[in-house]
């Protein structure tokens, strides 16, 4: 899907803006993730404070709620990520890292 010009998006029928439309949807859907608790929070507080609708307690514990159940989605997509590739959980107890400059060109 290319980029389109004002002129040929004037001359699309209404099926056809809608259609690119989804298209281009759909498109950023795959490469979009749900925000996660912190920034659902955030967000909701920064929105009622811009707006001046003062802090309610209610929405911050309800986008709380939906950030928790998005970070869960991401990792169960992740988990099921690793499971697709073969990919065994990392043990965290293993410390193979290289730290100091001196191990770099080992």
């Amino acid at each position: 899907m290319g980029k389109h010009t004002k002129e040929q998006l004037d001359n699309m029928s209404d099926e056809e803006l809608f259609k690119l439309l989804d298209e281009r949807s759909n498109e950023l859907n795959e490469c979009s993730r749900p925000l996660g608790r912190y920034h659902a929070k955030l967000y909701t507080a920064t929105s009622d404070f811009i707006c001046s609708n003062g802090f309610d307690r209610d929405r911050i514990d309800k986008a709380s709620e939906i950030g928790s159940e998005n970070d869960k989605m991401v990792n169960d997509k992740i988990i099921d990520t690793m499971f697709e590739n073969d990919l065994k959980e990392p043990n965290l107890n293993v410390k193979n890292i290289k730290t100091h400059r001196s191990q770099w060109f080992d």
